[in-house]
C-alpha cells in the first residue's frame, strides 16, 4: 500500500509540476517544447536521485559530518543542474525564463514528494521539509508580485523571485544542518557548507543582477 501511495503522490506531483512551469512558458514558447523541457527535468531528477540514493550513498560508510541516507538530494541537484544544461542550449530556452519556470514547480514536486515521503515513514521531522517546501512555493509568488516595489532592486529585471527563494531556502536548509543533522532529507553536517555555497552562489546571481 505505502508503494502504491508513493508512486500515486509521484504521478500527481510529476502532473502538477508540468502544469506550473507550463502556465509561465506557454505565451513564449510552443507546448512541445515546454513538455520536452519537463520531461527531461523530471527523467534527470528522478535517475540521479534514485542512483545516488541506492547505488552511491549504499557504498558509502556514515561519518560524525555525513550521512549517505540524504545523499539523494544533491543527485537531484545534479539532475537539475543537466537538465538546465540541455534546455538552454539544444531546445534554446532563456535561462531566466528556465529559472522563473523551474523553481516554483520544483518546489511544489518536492513538496508532494516530502509529504508521500513523511507519511510512509511516519518520521515528525519530515514536518519540517514539507513545511519548507510549500512555504518557499508561496514565497516565490509574494517575491513575484512585490519584487519591483523594492526599491535597492533598481534593474527591475526579471529573475528576483526564483534567485531571492532559492537563496532563502538554501541558507535555511545550511542553518537546520547545523541544528539538527539527522532529518532524512539532510545529509549530515557537511550539508550547512553545501548549502551556504549553493545560497551564496544565488544571492551572488541576484546582486549582479539588481546592478544591470
Amino acid at each position: 500500500m505505502s508503494t502504491l501511495f508513493f508512486i500515486f503522490m509521484n504521478i500527481l506531483g510529476s502532473f502538477l509540476y508540468f502544469f506550473i512551469m507550463w502556465r509561465y512558458l506557454k505565451d513564449d514558447y510552443e507546448h512541445e517544447k515546454i513538455l520536452r523541457t519537463g520531461f527531461i527535468f523530471l527523467f534527470l531528477i528522478y535517475i540521479f536521485g534514485l542512483s545516488f540514493n541506492f547505488l552511491i550513498a549504499s557504498s558509502i560508510s556514515p561519518s560524525p559530518i555525513f550521512r549517505p541516507q540524504g545523499f539523494w538530494f544533491f543527485g537531484v541537484i545534479m539532475g537539475v543542474f543537466l537538465a538546465a544544461l540541455i534546455a538552454l542550449k539544444p531546445l534554446k530556452i532563456r535561462i531566466i525564463d528556465l529559472m522563473e519556470a523551474q523553481i516554483p514547480a520544483l518546489f511544489f514536486l518536492f513538496f508532494v514528494v516530502s509529504t508521500a515521503l513523511g507519511v510512509i515513514n511516519h518520521a515528525n521531522l519530515w514536518i519540517i521539509s514539507i513545511f519548507l517546501y510549500l512555504f518557499f512555493f508561496i514565497l516565490y509568488f509574494v517575491l513575484k508580485a512585490n519584487y519591483k516595489k523594492f526599491g535597492w532592486y533598481r534593474s527591475g529585471r526579471v529573475g528576483f523571485a526564483s534567485l531571492a527563494s532559492v537563496g532563502l531556502y538554501f541558507l535555511i536548509r545550511s542553518l537546520i544542518a547545523l541544528m539538527i543533522p539527522d532529518m532524512l532529507s539532510l545529509a549530515g553536517r557537511i550539508d550547512a557548507v553545501i548549502s551556504f555555497a549553493f545560497a551564496f552562489l544565488a544571492f551572488y546571481s541576484l546582486y549582479n543582477l539588481s546592478k544591470n
